[in-house]
Parts: C-alpha cells; sequence; structure tokens
C-alpha cells in the first residue's frame, strides 16, 4: 500500500521489518506473498536514492512489530489528514 500512496520509504522500512522478523522467527515469508514482496521492494528501490534506501530499510530493521504496526498507522493517518486538508 505504502507503494501505491507514493511512499517507497515507508515500503521500505516496513519490508525490512518483515525481513528481520522472518529471520528472527524462523518464519519465511509463504511463497506465493514472497514474489509480492521481492516486487514492492524492486519498486521502493527505483524510488530512492540508494541513501535513502538504506537509511529506510536501516530504520525498519530497529522496529519491533509494534512499532511497524504504529509507524504505518502513523503514516496513512497523515496521508488522509493531507486529503482532509486538500478537501
Amino acid at each position: 500500500m505504502a507503494i501505491a500512496l507514493k511512499k517507497p520509504d515507508v515500503a521500505a522500512a516496513l519490508l525490512a521489518t518483515n525481513e528481520q522478523h522472518s529471520k528472527t522467527y524462523l518464519d519465511p515469508t509463504w511463497p506465493p506473498y514472497r514474489a509480492e514482496l521481492e516486487q514492492t521492494l524492486n519498486i521502493a528501490r527505483e524510488h530512492l536514492d540508494e541513501r535513502r534506501f538504506e537509511s529506510a530499510w536501516a530504520e525498519g530493521l530497529g522496529m519491533t512489530a509494534d512499532e511497524a504496526l504504529d509507524y504505518a498507522v502513523a503514516e496513512l493517518a497523515s496521508l488522509a489528514t493531507l486529503r482532509d486538508e486538500s478537501l
């Protein structure tokens, strides 16, 4: 969803969190979803320079699952606020 909302940095951070937790809990991403995650990761990389991508990735690696959820909700809320202000 972050890619669709033109937030590749958010996508990169959340994908990093997913990757970290998958490794930590030995819970690999189910194969049908893996291709979608890889595609989203590639899109995020295409839209960010290397420094911004690495920064977002590092941010995501440092998040707990709860922090990632809060981050995603906050990003969506800020987008909704921007949309409402433009109406």
